[in-house]
């Protein structure tokens, strides 16, 4: 595994195919040889809720909490948690705090509400990427607790791997399928080498046009671009075009692996000769995931390098011709396997 700016995909001659890289700790790691305790832990979130939010000074000290509480709460297995124990004392917190943590107009909120039916929603990206906080001033501290996150600098780093990706492998022809707002396309299409055609495939309508609006506002600066923008459930929706990348950042994590390798199968067969298919997942120890799972009660399905190159092989990719590439946050892995010529 490598970090996503060493040098472009390709194995090296004679070189091994994983470089392991330093994981990035942010401050949603926990204190080493903390001895935290459940009630410690519920203490923490009383003392945060009560004084109107996390101040930075108290964002290690919260996560550190949250990580208790998720150990205690939760059992991982083939990269899914399921929750184990109930601790009678949460149900309040944050459950019960619905000023903070049941409203959409804060992100931890819109996170646990869902409102448009699924977890990591076109809005909730795009409230990401702009770093949105909340008009509320009892809300403000609880926002920037959660842009402050790994999870969410992972979120804003899945642009900067297409960009390091167009750049490097300077596809004319690029396919974003689950695209959402559509931002990371945005900025490729403001460098200095945006492809000939790009097309947005999402099966939501909603996120379909807003990547619509986003994108509306650059189209201009591209002109020798086409966009093509599609409504359509990926595992149905045939393309007569080859592309030379497919990028996916953020659908894997909801696949199990039969799933997921059928969606490979498809991606595959879509892609150009010698082009690459790019699909994103999260790390299965990346930093934020207590944060996600007790917080916003949201459960994707975590791997590992190795799973991700196990499933490309079974997908009928080569093995010499899949890598895995990890984002500055540590908390995305990118799959990143070549089609045969």
């Amino acid at each position: 595994m490598r970090r996503a700016d060493d040098e472009p995909p390709g194995r090296g001659a004679g070189g091994p195919r994983f470089a392991v890289g330093p994981i990035q700790i942010g401050h949603d790691h926990p204190a080493d040889g903390a001895e935290m305790k459940i009630p410690d832990a519920i203490a923490v979130f009383r003392r945060m809720i009560d004084q109107g939010g996390p101040r930075p000074e108290d964002h290690r000290l919260l996560n550190e909490a949250v990580w208790v509480l998720h150990e205690f709460g939760h059992e991982i297995r083939e990269g899914e948690a399921r929750r184990t124990n109930e601790i009678p004392e949460l149900g309040t917190l944050p459950s019960g705090q619905g000023e903070i943590f049941g409203t959409m107009a804060s992100n931890q909120g819109f996170t646990r509400l869902k409102p448009h039916g699924y977890a990591w929603d076109f809005e909730l990206i795009e409230r990401i990427y702009n770093r949105s906080t909340s008009h509320d001033d009892e809300l403000k501290r609880w926002d920037a607790f959660f842009h402050a996150s790994q999870g969410a600098a992972g979120a804003r780093d899945r642009a900067a791997i297409l960009t390091r990706l167009q750049t490097q492998l300077g596809p004319s022809t690029l396919l974003s399928v689950g695209c959402g707002p559509g931002l990371d396309v945005r900025d490729i299409l403001l460098g200095e080498t945006p492809p000939r055609h790009v097309t947005l495939l999402d099966n939501d309508e909603k996120a379909i046009a807003r990547a619509r609006a986003n994108l509306s506002i650059v189209a201009g600066m591209a002109p020798g671009t086409t966009l093509e923008f599609v409504c359509r459930n990926a595992f149905r929706w045939k393309s007569d075009r080859r592309f030379d990348l497919i990028w996916s950042s953020g659908l894997f994590d909801y696949l199990n692996d039969k799933t997921a390798v059928f969606l490979l199968k498809r991606l595959r067969e879509t892609t150009a000769p010698r082009g690459h298919v790019v699909v994103g997942n999260f790390a299965e120890d990346h930093v934020s995931r207590p944060y996600m799972e007790t917080i916003g009660e949201w459960y994707p399905i975590h791997r590992s390098p190795e799973d991700l190159i196990r499933l490309a092989v079974a997908a009928g990719f080569e093995e010499a011709k899949a890598e895995v590439i990890v984002d500055d946050s540590g908390v995305n892995l990118f799959l990143v396997a070549e089609a045969a010529a």
